[in-house]
């Protein structure tokens, strides 16, 4: 995988307003206890009893700051995800901002005045460095607890999945098709039909049905591993065993059936993102 691939990657990342209190309240507490335990930016020199709250102070800034900036830029996390390349921006971001109050913080409860350049440098050095550890604590957890949510999901749905029939519906309801969920490979549409392909007795068969994609598509709604991937086909995401992409675009590979399965330019992200829970 190539650097900008790493960098595009994008992983879940909470944009709740109560996933917003809890980020920004554990790097405010780490930076009180960091602060009031190794007294850095001249508190080994304060007195004991003002050491607590010039320390706490650092930490009500960077809770404020991390906090608002969460709030503001979480409207640029499109779908609630953001790629590794946003999240380093966005820990530069947060860096950056938080060190600017904190100097001036400093600089009022130490020197008496508001801005010093001394000061401003000291603190980008040191709030980048500080954030790195808690920083990478919350992207590690928030990842675990991901992975952890999927497979839950994957497993309690497999069961389902399995054992749930599907009907699909045409104009004539004693036409209506009714099959296992597990064994509907994909759907094309062909004129004012469309094409059903399914397993039956370890074999691919295939049936026509006078109905349009659009209704099809809602008769699948429940089911996330359906997707609507081209204008003219909808694909069991379950089904597929390799994606492959080339001067014609994007192609999904069906592990049942030798039908190469074509993916419309405008839907090629959603689909990518949708198929990783659902192929390795």
């Amino acid at each position: 995988m190539t650097i900008k691939k790493i960098l595009n990657n994008t992983f879940q990342y909470p944009t709740s307003n109560k996933s917003r209190k809890i980020i920004s309240a554990f790097l405010g507490s780490f930076i009180f206890s960091f602060l009031s335990i190794f007294q850095p930016f001249n508190l080994h020199n304060v007195e004991i009893d003002r050491k607590f709250f010039i320390a706490l102070g650092y930490g009500m800034i960077a809770f404020v700051v991390i906090f608002f900036n969460h709030k503001i830029t979480s409207r640029y996390f499109k779908n609630h995800r953001i790629s590794i390349k946003g999240l380093i921006g966005w820990y530069f971001f947060n860096s950056f901002t938080t060190a600017v109050i904190s100097s001036s913080y400093n600089d009022i409860i130490f020197n008496g005045v508001l801005f010093t350049l001394d000061s401003f440098l000291k603190f980008q050095y040191y709030i980048f460095v500080l954030f790195l550890i808690p920083s990478a604590i919350i992207i590690i957890t928030i990842r675990s607890n991901r992975m952890k949510n999927i497979y839950i999901a994957q497993n309690k749905d497999n069961v389902n999945f399995l054992s749930e029939k599907i009907v699909i519906h045409t104009e004539n309801p004693s036409n209506n098709l009714k099959i296992e969920a597990s064994n509907l490979i994909y759907i094309t549409s062909a004129n004012n039909y469309v094409d059903i392909y399914y397993l039956t007795e370890n074999k691919v068969k295939h049936t026509l049905l006078r109905n349009t994609l659009k209704n099809v598509e809602e008769d699948l709604q429940e089911f996330s591993n359906f997707c609507r991937c081209h204008k003219g086909y909808i694909v069991n995401l379950r089904k597929v065993n390799k994606i492959s992409s080339g001067v014609n675009g994007v192609k999904l590979h069906l592990n049942i059936a030798e039908t190469i399965i074509p993916v419309s330019r405008s839907l090629s992200k959603m689909v990518r993102e949708r198929i990783k829970e659902f192929i390795q």
